[in-house]
C-alpha cells in the first residue's frame, strides 16, 4: 500500500509528466521561430486582435485612454470603444510589458503563451480545491491537455483567436472551485484567492461570468445563513472586485452604445448539432469551427455524470456547483439560439468551460474505476466491458490526435459518400497542425508594396480580410475591408458586406466615389472587381494577391475642396479648404471637435448609416480631433 508520501512524491512525478507533455506539444503548435519574434500571431483573428492592440497602445501613449477616433479604418470608427471590449486584458498585458520595454508584438506573443502554459496548473488546483486527490488531480490535468490540444471547439479557439475565451474559461472553473473551497473553509487566504480569480476572469473576457454565475449564487443561498458576516462580506467584495473591471471599458461603450450591432454571425448551433457533435461530423465551420473531434470531451461528461450523480446520491455538497456549471453551460451551448441575448454571446463557446469542469469529476470517476483494488473487485463480464471499450476507444483517440499531427501520417484520400454530402462535410479530413503562425511572406511583400507605392492615393480596399486587419496593424495606411461580419454601422464602408443590386458597375463606380478608393488588392477568383476594367487598371500581382489602380482620381472631399495634410488616430488635418462647407469623407462621431474657430457638424450620407464629416464656412487650414468628451 502506498503512504501518503509515496502518494505525494508519485503525484509530484506524474504532474510533471503532464506539464512535459503539454509544453511538448505547445513548443509543436507554438513554435519559437514564430512566437518569440516582433511579429505578432496573424491566424485569423489574431490579425483583428493584433489591429485592437496597435490602436490600444497609440491612444493610451498618446492620451491615456484605451479607445479613440482611428480615421485609417473603414473610413473613420471608435476603436477600443465595442468591439475590442473581449480583448482589454491582451491591450493592457501588451501596454504593461511596453512599460518594461518589451516590443508590444513580442509582449502580443507572450500574452499568447501565458494562457497556454497555464493549462495544467489551473486543472490541478481547481481539482484539489474540489477536494479530489493527488492522484484524480493529476488526471484533471491530463484530461484539460487532452482537451486543450485534441478537442476539435477547444482546439479551434485558440487557434483562431478566441485566446482571451479559453483563458476565461479556465478561470471560470478556477471561480467555482474557490468559492465552494472558501464556504466550505472559511479561511481569508481562499476568499483574497477568489478575489483575484474573479478580476482576472472578469477582465479576461466579460461574458465568461456566465459559466459560473449560476453555480456560485446557488452556493451563496444555499450557505446564506452559516456564511456569517465576513463570509458574505468577502464573497460581495469578490463579486465587487470582478464588476470593477468593467471600468475599463464600459464608459466609451455605453457612450457610443447605438452603434453596437448584432454579434451573432458565429457559434450558435442548433440541438441536432448534438448528434453531429457526438459522431464527429462536420457541417458548419461557422458554429462549430472545424474540424470536428469530441471524444476527449465525450469522455469527461460521460464521467461527469457518474460523478455528480454518485456525489448526489451520497449527499456530497460538490454536487451542485459542478452539475449546475456543466448542465447549464451546456445546455447554454445547444439551445441558445432561441434566445437572441444568448445569441449575441456566440453560445456554443459555452462548451469549453462545460467540458473543462466536466474533467473534474470525471477524473475523480476514472482514478477510481482504475485502482487496482478497484479493478480486482470487479466481475469478468465487467472486465470484459472494459476491454471492449478501450478497444473501441483507443483507435478513435489516434485518430482524433493524428487529425492534429499531419506530420505522423501521409496524407489520407478522403472519399466523399452519400451520408457525408448529407451533413455537408466528410468526417474523415486532411490532417493539418493548426498551430499558431506568424504573417505569410505575401503579407510583408504586398505591405511593401504599398509603403512604396500608395503615395497617399486615397484609400485601399482590400478584399482578404485578415490581410486587411494585418495592414491595419503594422501601418498607418488608409485601408477599407476588414472583418465581414464587424457588427457596427461603419462596416458600411466594408465593399464586401454590400449588395451591389441590379448594376454592380454603378453600385462599384458609387462605392469607389464615396470613400475615396485609389487602390484595390483583390485574391482568389475572378470576380466583379477583377473584371471592372473600366473602373480599375492592373498595377501587379504579388503571389495569389491582384492590385489594382482605380482610373478615376479619388477625392476625400464631397463637398468643397482641400488637401488632406495627415491622418492619424484621433486627428485629421485640412490644408487649403475652400467652399462655403467642407464635408469630409470619414465617418463623423460625436466626440470629435474642430480648430482653430470651427464646429464639426454630422453630414448624412446615403447608404452609409453613420454619415460623414461636415465643417461648415471653413477657415483655409483646420484640424479634426477626437475631445474625449463623451
Amino acid at each position: 500500500m502506498i503512504d501518503e508520501r509515496g502518494e505525494r512524491r508519485w503525484a509530484f512525478a506524474a504532474l510533471a509528466a503532464v506539464h512535459g507533455l503539454h509544453f511538448g506539444l505547445l513548443s509543436y503548435f507554438a513554435p519559437a521561430s514564430t512566437m518569440f519574434v516582433t511579429r505578432p500571431v496573424a491566424n485569423f483573428d489574431y490579425s483583428l486582435h493584433a489591429y485592437q492592440t496597435t490602436r490600444a497602445v497609440e491612444t493610451w501613449n498618446g492620451w491615456g485612454e484605451l479607445w479613440g477616433y482611428d480615421p485609417l479604418s473603414l473610413a473613420g470608427q471608435p476603436t477600443g470603444a465595442i468591439e475590442d471590449l473581449t480583448s482589454k486584458s491582451l491591450e493592457l498585458f501588451v501596454i504593461a510589458a511596453g512599460g518594461l520595454g518589451v516590443h508590444p508584438w513580442l509582449a502580443f506573443n507572450a500574452y499568447i503563451l501565458t494562457i497556454n502554459a497555464l493549462v495544467p496548473a489551473l486543472a490541478y488546483a481547481s481539482a484539489r480545491l474540489f477536494g479530489l486527490g493527488r492522484t484524480a488531480a493529476v488526471v484533471s490535468s491530463l484530461l484539460w491537455v487532452l482537451l486543450w490540444y485534441f478537442d476539435s471547439l477547444l482546439h479551434w479557439c485558440w487557434y483562431v483567436g478566441m485566446i482571451s475565451w479559453v483563458g476565461a474559461a479556465l478561470f471560470a472553473v478556477l471561480v467555482v472551485a474557490l468559492t465552494y473551497r472558501a464556504i466550505e473553509s472559511k479561511r481569508l487566504g481562499h476568499y483574497v484567492l477568489l478575489g483575484f480569480a474573479t478580476a482576472v476572469l472578469c477582465l479576461t473576457h466579460p461574458f465568461a461570468i456566465l459559466a459560473p454565475l449560476v453555480p456560485c449564487v446557488a452556493m451563496y443561498v444555499r450557505d446564506f445563513r452559516s456564511l456569517g458576516a465576513r463570509g458574505h462580506a468577502m464573497l460581495w467584495a469578490a463579486a465587487a472586485l470582478g464588476a470593477s473591471t468593467t471600468l475599463v471599458w464600459i464608459f466609451p461603450a455605453l457612450g457610443f452604445r447605438e452603434y453596437i450591432g448584432e454579434t451573432d454571425a458565429f457559434l450558435r448551433p442548433a440541438p441536432y448539432f448534438l448528434l453531429l457533435d457526438t459522431l464527429d461530423w462536420w457541417k458548419d465551420t461557422l458554429n462549430t469551427g472545424e474540424p470536428v473531434r469530441t471524444l476527449v470531451r465525450t469522455v469527461c461528461f460521460a464521467g461527469a455524470v457518474v460523478a455528480i450523480w454518485q456525489w448526489h446520491r451520497d449527499g456530497d455538497r460538490r454536487a451542485l456547483p459542478v452539475g449546475l456549471f456543466v448542465v447549464v453551460s451546456a445546455a447554454v451551448a445547444y439551445l441558445g439560439v432561441y434566445s437572441w441575448t444568448a445569441r449575441q454571446t456566440q453560445p456554443y463557446r459555452q462548451l469549453v468551460p462545460a467540458m473543462l469542469m466536466a474533467a473534474v469529476p470525471a477524473a475523480h470517476v476514472l482514478r477510481n474505476a482504475f485502482a487496482k483494488r478497484e479493478l480486482v473487485s470487479l466481475s469478468p463480464a465487467v472486465r470484459v466491458v472494459l476491454v471492449l471499450a478501450a478497444v473501441l476507444a483507443v483507435p478513435r483517440l489516434v485518430r482524433t490526435a493524428l487529425t492534429y499531427l499531419p506530420e505522423a501520417v501521409p496524407v489520407p484520400v478522403v472519399h466523399e459518400t452519400t451520408l457525408s454530402r448529407a451533413v455537408s462535410a466528410s468526417s474523415d479530413q486532411v490532417p493539418s497542425r493548426k498551430g499558431y503562425q506568424g504573417p505569410p511572406e505575401d503579407y510583408l511583400v504586398v505591405r511593401r508594396w504599398l509603403f512604396n507605392n500608395h503615395a497617399e492615393r486615397g484609400r485601399i480596399l482590400v478584399g482578404d480580410w485578415v490581410l486587411e486587419e494585418f495592414l491595419a496593424a503594422s501601418t498607418h495606411l488608409p485601408l477599407l475591408g476588414g472583418l465581414y461580419e464587424r457588427p457596427i454601422p461603419h462596416a458600411d464602408a466594408n465593399f464586401f458586406k454590400r449588395d451591389l443590386g441590379p448594376d454592380p458597375k454603378a453600385a462599384i463606380d458609387a462605392y469607389f466615389e464615396r470613400y475615396a478608393v485609389g487602390w484595390v488588392i483583390t485574391h482568389g477568383d475572378f470576380g466583379v472587381l477583377d473584371e471592372n476594367r473600366e473602373g480599375l487598371e492592373p498595377a501587379v500581382a504579388l503571389g495569389k494577391y491582384r492590385i489594382y489602380r482605380t482610373r478615376r482620381e479619388p477625392s476625400f472631399f464631397a463637398s468643397g475642396t482641400g488637401a488632406i495634410e495627415a491622418q492619424s488616430v484621433n486627428r485629421i488635418q485640412v490644408a487649403s479648404a475652400s467652399g462655403p462647407e467642407v464635408v469630409l469623407k470619414f465617418h463623423w462621431m460625436r466626440t470629435l471637435r474642430c480648430r482653430p474657430d470651427c464646429t464639426v457638424d454630422h453630414a448624412p450620407v446615403d447608404g452609409d448609416r453613420v454619415g460623414f464629416i461636415r465643417v461648415v464656412n471653413p477657415p483655409a487650414r483646420f484640424e479634426i480631433y477626437n475631445s474625449y468628451e463623451l
